[in-house]
């Protein structure tokens, strides 16, 4: 379904606000914006925020307490900032996780 840009969450607002604390070892790869029957329970009305990142803490790290405490401290307040304007019933916030593609050192 297109959606009018303008009724769209603004992504330059939100991708600005993801790099508002971005622990340093995470870099936003993009911010999608959908809105209609495929997001939220099928009302048009909804709209889903995915919030796509890479996490280059280094395998070691992953998972470990200075990990998942950098992401809390991050994504928790960027979930506040963009319900502000969009309240919680009608806009689904997610996050995808990538970790950097390294050669197998096998081959």
């Amino acid at each position: 379904m297109s959606v009018p840009r303008d009724e769209l969450p603004n992504i330059d607002d939100i991708r600005w606000l993801a790099n508002v604390d971005l622990p340093l070892h995470y870099v936003i790869k993009d911010v999608r914006v959908s809105r209609g029957p495929d997001t939220l329970i099928g009302a048009p009305d909804d709209f889903e925020v995915v919030i796509e990142y890479e996490n280059r803490i280094g395998e070691g790290l992953i998972g470990s307490f200075e990990d998942i405490e950098a992401y809390q401290g991050w994504a928790h307040p960027l979930i506040q900032d963009i319900r502000s304007e969009w309240p919680a019933e009608t806009i689904r916030i997610g996050f995808f996780e990538r970790t950097p593609i390294r050669d197998d050192p096998a081959e």
